[in-house]
């Protein structure tokens, strides 16, 4: 069995809690969104003629080993959250052979709630599956460029890295807000980023609902249209593209978002969603 198919099935034989929580929920819900927008996205890119921009691999808060083929794992406490709760970095560790680098460094909520629970098992869950498949991508793509005639030295020559982290959006005493990332460095396209907004008081996750009232998807797509208006009359070299070809038409209660210090929803919309690649994962601050 294949380390993707391996990590499935772990994936798949995690105990869930009896109730299902609305995190796993919105974990699937987002997951299955995620595959329509890839696809999407390779539609776009195929149509435009596009070039995919190599991603610059994250650096911040990695942990680097003074040994090659190290391996290693700590626990580092970052209380952030006063008495109520923390975020922990539970699992951090480098991973090097001759082929590429593995920089994995992996948060968790310490919280007086069951909660907490299910986010750290989604948390892990996400870490390792995204390993996995990074870890089987590179190997096809390594395939792939020694059956066109590249050598194991140049491919070596190449310093490819794999980099799962995380970072803390907003920190209060009753909730808090971060996103787990995912990147690789010799492409942008498999790039991934989970956002996390929970209630640690009533021990459940933050909706745009609950932050923005009963009309959060016009007030939100109002703000988005206004933004976006703006972006283009401040540059015209900036794009978004038209409604009709895939382009923005309205959030809905999947929509990924994290909540900045100020308290307010931050709506994400990733490279080549709703604009050209090279414009960058789009935000939205809605007010």
């Amino acid at each position: 069995m294949s380390e993707w198919g391996e990590a499935r099935k772990i994936y798949a034989e995690l105990p869930v809690p009896d109730t299902l929580s609305e995190l796993v929920e919105h974990s699937i819900r987002q997951a299955e969104k995620e595959v329509k927008i890839k696809e999407k996205q390779r539609k776009l890119r195929i149509f435009r003629g596009c070039m995919l921009i190599p991603a610059a691999c994250i650096a911040c808060l990695v942990l680097v080993l003074n040994t090659s083929q190290a391996f290693a794992m700590g626990v580092y406490g970052i209380p952030v959250l006063g008495d109520i709760a923390r975020v922990l970095t539970v699992r951090s560790y480098t991973d090097i052979n001759r082929d590429r680098e593995i920089s994995v460094k992996e948060p968790a909520i310490e919280a007086d709630t069951a909660l907490s629970a299910e986010v750290n098992q989604a948390i892990q869950a996400a870490s390792d599956a995204y390993i996995a498949g990074a870890k089987q991508r590179l190997s096809e793509y390594k395939e792939a460029f020694l059956a066109t005639g590249g050598t194991e030295e140049e491919f070596a020559r190449h310093q490819l890295a794999i980099t799962v982290d995380y970072e803390v959006k907003c920190q209060r005493e009753d909730m808090t807000s971060f996103v787990l990332c995912g990147t690789e460095n010799w492409t942008s396209a498999n790039a991934v980023a989970y956002y996390y907004n929970l209630d640690l008081k009533s021990g459940r996750v933050l909706t745009l609902y609950d932050l923005l009232g009963a009309d959060y998807v016009d007030i939100a797509n109002r703000s988005i249209v206004r933004q976006m208006e703006s972006r283009l009359k401040s540059d015209p070299g900036l794009q978004y593209f038209d409604p009709k070809e895939g382009g923005f038409q309205t959030i809905d209660a999947g929509t990924k978002f994290y909540i900045n210090q100020a308290g307010k929803p931050v709506v994400v919309f990733d490279a080549y969603e709703i604009a050209p690649g090279g414009m960058g994962r789009q935000e939205f601050v809605i007010e």
